[in-house]
Formats: structure tokens, C-alpha cells, sequence
């Protein structure tokens, strides 16, 4: 399996977590899960997949924080994380993420502000719930405010 470069399996009614056993997934540089009824949290094997460049896991019922970790994934370049139900603020360390563009993580429980690490990339997407009279987040410099 090691040679897998491509799971897309978005939209096919998947229940249950995400395996833990994504490290065993040298090549694969990009992970589409979104739109299915996936539970539980991130595995830290998404991690030891070093190769990823597209993390699609939105509109799902992911639960957790966000784990400082994904800036182990130095070639990562795109990160969907939105509507799910995912905690906590968002870590200083997902600035260290030279290639990342797209950052979304709007319609979760994630509060707090942006660090200023993640407006330093000066990313073409960066989606969060910074709108409205008591906005969840705080963030100077997202693309996109939702409620």
C-alpha cells in the first residue's frame, strides 16, 4: 500500500474514525475524506505521512483540538478542516508551514485569534468564524468570515 499517492473517497457515507495506520502511507500526498459521516479525532498517523499536500477531511464530525503537529507535514499545501466539531485555538505552529495556501477551518468550536505566524504566510484561503457581534475567532488577516 505504500504506494498510494491518492485516497479520494469523498461523499460515500464512510462512518466511523479515520484509521490509524496512515503512516503505513509513504507516498500519499493527498487524503480527500470530506463529506462523509467520519468520527472521532485527527489520528497522530496523519502525521507520519509526510508526503501530504491536500488534507481534505470537512463536513464531517471530527472532534479534537488542533494538534501542533501538522507542521510536520512540510510540504502540506492545502487544509480543509471545516464543518466539523473541532476545538481549542488554533497553534502558533501552523505558521512553520512554508507551502501551505488554503487554511479553512470555519463552522467549528474553535475560538481565540489567528496567530500572526499563520498571517505572516499570507495564504490565498484562510476561512475561519470571525463574523458577527461576538465572532469565535479574531483574525486580521482571513479571506473569508463566516458566522
Amino acid at each position: 500500500m505504500g504506494a498510494l499517492e491518492i485516497f479520494d473517497v469523498h461523499s460515500n457515507y464512510i462512518t466511523g474514525s479515520i484509521p490509524d495506520s496512515l503512516d503505513d502511507l509513504s507516498q500519499l500526498a493527498e487524503l480527500i475524506l470530506f463529506s462523509n459521516s467520519l468520527t472521532g479525532s485527527i489520528p497522530y498517523s496523519i502525521f507520519e505521512a509526510t508526503n501530504l499536500e491536500i488534507i481534505a477531511l470537512s463536513d464531517n464530525k471530527i472532534e479534537g483540538h488542533l494538534s501542533s503537529r501538522f507542521d510536520d507535514l512540510e510540504k502540506l499545501r492545502e487544509l480543509y478542516l471545516w464543518q466539523n466539531m473541532l476545538t481549542g485555538t488554533i497553534p502558533d505552529d501552523f505558521g512553520k508551514m512554508p507551502n501551505l495556501e488554503h487554511l479553512e477551518f470555519n463552522n467549528n468550536d474553535i475560538t481565540g485569534e489567528v496567530p500572526s505566524e499563520v498571517c505572516d504566510l499570507e495564504l490565498v484561503t484562510l476561512y475561519a468564524d470571525c463574523q458577527g457581534t461576538s465572532p469565535q475567532v479574531e483574525c486580521a488577516c482571513c479571506t473569508m468570515c463566516w458566522d
